[in-house]
């Protein structure tokens, strides 16, 4: 049996990345809190713009009788349903992470509540990075 000194705080992917200490290209959603709150923030600031700068191209598209021409109506439309489909994913897949490494830390004994919430802090972040990836190629491409 260890002793109580041996063990030592749980060590998941959370705890690495809350360091910054994960060698990341940044391209991965950070699993800071702050790091969601960005994420909710930059979908609160550009999705106005990008409504502002699409609803005059969507009504000047319902003159077009063919939905084959219509080619902002057909990109607003398929861009969600990905978006939606590859934050599914990405939710599914970090909350399967976050579960498999708390049983892991719980049958090592190294379990601490605290890591616990925070890799499950993570699923807001994973989920919204697609939204906002199309977010921000739409405001660029709009604006």
């Amino acid at each position: 049996m260890r002793d109580q000194d041996d063990i030592e705080p749980f060590d998941a992917p959370t705890a690495a990345l809350r360091d910054g200490s994960d060698g990341s290209d940044g391209s991965e959603p950070g699993l800071d809190p702050v790091t969601s709150l960005s994420s909710l923030m930059t979908l609160c600031q550009l999705t106005p713009f990008v409504l502002a700068a699409r609803i005059p191209m969507l009504i000047s598209e319902t003159g077009i009788y063919s939905p084959l021409e219509r080619e902002e109506t057909r990109l607003a439309m398929s861009e969600k349903v990905d978006a939606v489909v590859e934050g599914t994913i990405a939710f599914q897949a970090q909350w399967t992470a976050s579960v498999l490494a708390l049983q892991a830390a719980t049958l090592e004994g190294r379990f601490a509540i605290a890591d616990y919430f925070g890799g499950f802090g993570d699923l807001t972040a994973s989920a919204l990075k697609p939204v906002l990836d199309r977010l921000q190629s739409n405001a660029d491409r709009l604006g």
